[in-house]
């Protein structure tokens, strides 16, 4: 799956989980990298510096407060959107395809089921 991810988001010209956080922004802007390492399941440290790269590309603002840091999508951002949600659309037609409906529903439960499975087990061993 992540190899059909990194061939389908490459005209982005980043990494697919760039898009991912770029897309959560989109849904709910601003956010903080709390809210987005909550969402997306990823630590607070790789949000964190994810963040510094696209700041670096200036497709979102960074602010601070305190110990808190809300992220903002720029106009930069939303035209980088715009490519991340062809890329999207083209990835959904795939698994579509591939796996047809059903199969693409099983695929996702089984995914969760199995995130839900590691978590539980990174929980219980820390």
């Amino acid at each position: 799956m992540e190899k059909l991810a990194q061939k389908n988001y490459a005209p982005t010209g980043m990494a697919p989980a760039y898009s991912y956080i770029m897309m959560t922004l989109q849904d709910e802007n601003p956010q903080t990298i709390n809210d987005l390492s909550s969402k997306l399941g990823y630590d607070h440290s790789t949000i964190s510096r994810m963040a510094k790269k696209l700041a670096d590309k200036e497709l979102i603002l960074q602010s601070f407060s305190g110990r808190t840091t809300l992220l903002q999508l720029t106009k930069e951002g939303e035209n980088f959107l715009k490519v991340a949600n062809v890329c999207s659309k083209k990835i959904e037609q795939t698994t579509a395809t591939v796996f047809g409906k059903d199969g693409k529903k099983q695929l996702v439960q089984d995914l969760i089921k199995a995130y839900s499975g590691l978590k539980k087990n990174n929980t219980n061993n820390s």
